[in-house]
């Protein structure tokens, strides 16, 4: 009986945390202006969480869908406004959004209807991804076997800059697919999702990287960042990329170094004020895994990393891009873990550019979802502490909103026409 009623109270908790942090069901869409994101005149600034999985646990079973709502509870309880997820699945293996070029399984798209329906239902905002650099769920290299008619195609053989940012066949093919995906209708609540309020934006693609780069990657994102935009212009867009250092960016190799994990990661492509600077990407975006980019740093060099990657990415997103800035995706590990992660909370707090943070990533306590170092389970003991600190971040990000001035409201922008995917080149002729 005893064991029952502390069960009782902790589920009651939990139920009232979770009533204390839910919003209504968004029914405006969040705006970039100048240096800020807005919910109607007010600044929007929050705590975000990486759940990538949603859509793939909600195709498997009627358990599947269950994880789903609790992982979104979850979301809730810990003060999340925002969950990135993948908006993603290409390739012939299932759980597949598009098996195929052009050709969409419905169970999968059910699947992305119930997790938009959910999230909305509980207040939450989705940010989604279009596709992966890396092989999880497909990625660019399933693109390229589709347009080079073979299984063994991959990123960027060399180590050069992946071909798909510059074959026709894959431009078009990722092309058709936005149009598909934005163009879908809800069944569930009826929105196509370009016109859905609870999806805050897309993002171009997942920690895209171009090696021995000559600007493959970014005329890439300059020619595919206004057609998303052309398609879903009530939506936010960002690029996705992780906002590493490169000549690019105006810096000598040395100081690119300087502000890169290790001297390895000039080498990877991605110059963030380059990549970010296309007028059609609304905010700009940097990741930050100190433990995967030097797995030998120690503590202190991970102390002085982070907080040398968080004040630079905010200084020369404000002196030099001009629009706001997501962290959206932190991990922290190892000893000095809730240490590291408050420091970044802090960092983040005080650059009021900065509109939002993505802990990656949040996890439920599952035996097929758990865990790795750097899962957050806030009901795993481990993580309690480090759980309610988020909750106080994810206040003290609201309350700084509210104090920041409001804005004079402009005309939203209408909801675009149907148009047709652009074509996809036919397939060749059978062999004799």
């Amino acid at each position: 009986a005893v064991l029952a009623a502390v069960q009782h109270g902790c589920t009651a908790a939990k139920h009232s945390n979770e009533a204390e942090h839910r919003r209504p069901p968004p029914t405006t869409f969040v705006q970039a202006q100048d240096l800020s994101l807005y919910e109607g005149e007010r600044v929007f600034r929050y705590l975000g969480a990486n759940v990538y999985w949603l859509m793939a646990e909600a195709s498997y079973d009627e358990k599947g869908r269950q994880n789903v709502q609790h992982a979104l509870d979850a979301a809730v309880d810990l003060g999340v406004t925002v969950v990135r997820t993948w908006g993603f699945a290409d390739g012939p293996n299932e759980p597949h959004l598009q098996s195929a070029p052009g050709q969409f399984d419905p169970k999968m798209f059910d699947a992305l209807d119930f997790v938009v329906a959910e999230a909305k239902a509980r207040g939450l905002r989705l940010l989604l991804p279009l596709v992966n650099y890396w092989t999880d769920y497909g990625g660019i290299q399933q693109y390229l076997r589709w347009a080079r008619k073979s299984r063994n195609q991959y990123w960027a053989p060399d180590n050069s800059c992946p071909a798909f940012f510059t074959l026709e066949e894959s431009r078009q093919q990722y092309k058709a697919m936005v149009a598909a995906v934005t163009s879908h209708v809800n069944k569930r609540t009826g929105l196509a999702l370009r016109d859905e309020p609870a999806i805050m934006g897309w993002e171009l693609c997942n920690e895209c990287r171009c090696r021995d780069n000559k600007g493959q990657m970014q005329a890439w994102v300059s020619e595919m960042a206004p057609y998303v935009k052309s398609l879903a212009p009530r939506q936010l867009l960002g690029s996705g990329t992780e906002g590493l250092y490169g000549e690019a960016d105006g810096f000598s190799a040395t100081e690119a170094n300087a502000l890169n994990p290790t001297d390895w990661y000039i080498n990877e492509g991605v110059s963030f004020l380059r990549d970010e600077k296309v007028d059609a990407l609304d905010f700009a975006t940097y990741h930050l895994h100190y433990s995967d980019w030097n797995p030998e740093g120690s503590d202190d060099w991970a102390v002085n990393f982070v907080k040398r990657f968080i004040t630079s990415h905010g200084e020369l997103a404000e002196r030099n891009l001009h629009k706001p800035l997501l962290l959206e995706e932190f991990s922290a590990v190892g000893d000095r873990r809730e240490d590291i992660y408050l420091l970044a909370m802090r960092q983040v707090l005080g650059s009021n550019i900065h509109a939002g943070m993505h802990i990656w990533e949040l996890t439920l306590d599952d035996e097929h979802l758990c865990c790795n170092a750097k899962s957050v389970v806030p009901s795993r003991s481990d993580d309690m502490r480090l759980a309610d600190s988020l909750r106080k971040h994810a206040k003290a990000m609201e309350q700084s909103a509210s104090a920041m001035p409001t804005r004079v409201m402009p005309p939203s922008p209408p909801s675009p026409k149907p148009s047709p995917p652009p074509p996809l080149s036919p397939p060749p002729p059978p062999s004799p």
